[in-house]
């Protein structure tokens, strides 16, 4: 019973979990809710501060305006847009085109293969699933390179 609580009671720290103003801003992008909510959750608990977006229209906007300090997307965005398009508008423009990003994605191979526009601070792939510590640990290099 106590491991319970011990347990219930650390999950609802992590999920209420307030970073500094100072931390680094992380832009998450994906179309599954229930991914993002994770990883915002995961990566809040770490200290970082996260914003989410379900649509590449908005995620490049906001990217835009925000200059995060990291971008984490998903390369399977609903149609007709895609997390490469994602990658062609930041590099398309000089004060988005060295935010570093990670993708994380189901994506088969194929799917993979990196177009001739790809963002110059691509740096990992993530596939998903993924351990939350990898992400932890490539979240950490990116911020660093």
């Amino acid at each position: 019973m106590l491991g319970a609580l011990w347990c219930h009671t650390n999950v609802a720290a992590f999920l209420q979990a307030q970073p500094s103003m100072e931390a680094p801003l992380i832009v998450v992008v994906d179309d599954t809710l229930i991914t993002l909510k994770l990883v915002s959750s995961v990566l809040t608990y770490a200290g970082y501060r996260v914003t989410t977006y379900t649509t590449v229209p908005e995620a490049i906007t906001a990217i835009t305006c925000n200059q995060p300090a990291l971008v984490i997307l998903d390369l399977w965005i609903q149609a007709p847009d895609d997390g490469w398009d994602v990658c062609a508008a930041l590099a398309r423009d000089p004060s988005t085109a060295t935010i570093p990003i990670i993708i994380f994605t189901g994506a088969s191979p194929d799917r993979r293969k990196q177009p001739a526009h790809i963002h110059p601070k691509y740096l990992a792939f993530l596939d998903k699933p993924f351990e939350l510590t990898d992400l932890l640990t490539a979240v950490k290099t990116a911020l660093a390179s």
